[in-house]
């Protein structure tokens, strides 16, 4: 809030370039050398998608503490991941970012294709949604927080847990049918007790962490760091601003995060792979006739059409040379119930199901994402038909509001 920007505390430097390569080449032997590196990451990572920060000259509070206006934000939906969102990605692809703790709520990091389990995202996204009874989590496409509310704050749940503020969206969990909420932290909200055990067990083993585009000054989040300094661990502090842990820091670089990526990862001879919204798949079926056996029905032909086997094989595959692992998690294909099991889910390629039956039903596929998009679509197994397939979309990030989900359940 505006009540917390120190306006003495607001200027912003920059290292001269000979100064910068020199810190950039020592970074990149750090990491080069680490066996545990973590990223801290602040709102400074978000302003070149044009999303304020909160601190900065132009920051959100430090205008409102000047009594100035705001200025209007790109909406998260429209904004796209930076070179710095696109440089972890790829670190963690790679195996050499282990864990990324976040104070930012506009889900840029699992749009860019950070995985679920390797970040804690302390302030919430306001893309996802959270069941307080089961913990089931749904990352929706649209931001969760802006639906409406008709509680208007009365929600005793909500007044119990967090007395500040309703967090309802209206929707219902999946799993046990209770009301989901909105997994904002508001000021004087306690910090999502997982998310935040996570944190400070990584901060911990880190041997290296590096906070970029943070002024490090919200607690008990600016604790994280500390947690590896305490521990023998080396901070590195990113951040064209001053913070009050720079007299801790093992390297100090005032810089641009986006900058500062870009020239670390030149460094490391590692190209930043450009974000994709999406990726083509595609979703069909084999068909063969076999000799007659065990097999399961789902219609009513005559005994003697019976008699025919069918072996038949239901995929998702992506374009040829296309590898789908980086953004898959699980893929489940839910076949007609006369199939035991039927719901087959599938962690790795390839992604298909192979049955000897007969008939004409629908399958529906459940695509979860690494950053825990969900997915569906349906193929007709239609054995008239053989060899079918249809040329689909997967999305990758949140998207415009008719990608909403249909047929979500209502309060």
């Amino acid at each position: 809030m505006a009540n917390t920007v120190d306006l003495d505390e607001i200027e912003e430097f920059e290292d001269k370039p000979a100064d910068l390569e020199v810190k950039i080449k020592k970074l990149a032997n750090m990491v080069r050398d680490c066996k545990h590196l973590v990223v801290f990451t602040g709102a400074g990572i978000s302003t070149s998608a044009s999303i304020p920060d909160y601190r900065g000259p132009n920051g959100v509070w430090t205008l409102k503490a000047q009594g100035k206006k705001p200025k209007a934000r790109t909406s998260f939906d429209d904004a796209i991941p930076t070179p710095c969102h696109m440089t972890l990605k790829e670190l963690q692809d790679r195996n050499i970012l282990k864990y990324v703790v976040s104070q930012n709520v506009d889900g840029l990091h699992r749009r860019s294709g950070i995985r679920k389990e390797c970040i804690s995202e302390l302030h919430g996204n306001c893309y996802l949604e959270v069941c307080w009874s089961c913990s089931y989590e749904q990352l929706r496409h649209k931001e969760v927080r802006m639906k409406p509310n008709p509680f208007n704050g009365r929600c005793k749940p909500c007044l119990k847990r967090v007395p500040h503020f309703c967090h309802c969206t209206l929707d219902k969990c999946v799993k046990c049918k209770t009301p989901m909420r909105d997994s904002i932290i508001h000021f004087g909200e306690n910090l999502p007790e997982k998310a935040l055990a996570l944190a400070y067990e990584n901060g911990r083993e880190a041997d290296i962490m590096i906070v970029l585009g943070s002024s490090l000054r919200v607690s008990p989040a600016n604790d994280v760091p500390e947690e590896t300094v305490g521990k023998g661990g080396k901070l590195v502090i990113v951040n064209l601003q001053k913070t009050p842990l720079d007299g801790s820091a093992a390297l100090r670089i005032f810089a641009r995060t986006d900058l500062v990526c870009q020239m670390l990862m030149k460094e490391l001879a590692i190209p930043i792979p450009q974000f994709i919204p999406h990726r083509i798949i595609y979703i069909g079926n084999t068909h063969e006739e076999i000799s007659t056996g065990k097999q399961s029905a789902v219609d009513s032909e005559s005994a003697t059409e019976k008699k025919s086997s069918h072996k038949w094989t239901v995929y998702l595959r992506g374009e040829p040379g296309t590898d789908l692992t980086p953004f898959i998690g699980a893929v489940s294909f839910h076949l007609h119930t006369t199939f035991k099991p039927d719901v087959i889910t599938l962690y790795k390629p390839p992604y298909e199901v192979t049955k000897v039956g007969w008939g004409i039903f629908n399958v529906n596929l459940v695509v979860e994402l690494n950053n825990g998009m969900i997915s569906e679509y349906n193929h007709m197994l239609d054995f008239n038909q053989e060899n079918v397939s249809t040329k689909e979309t997967l999305f990758l990030q949140q998207g415009p509001p008719e990608m909403i989900e249909e047929g979500t359940d209502q309060l």
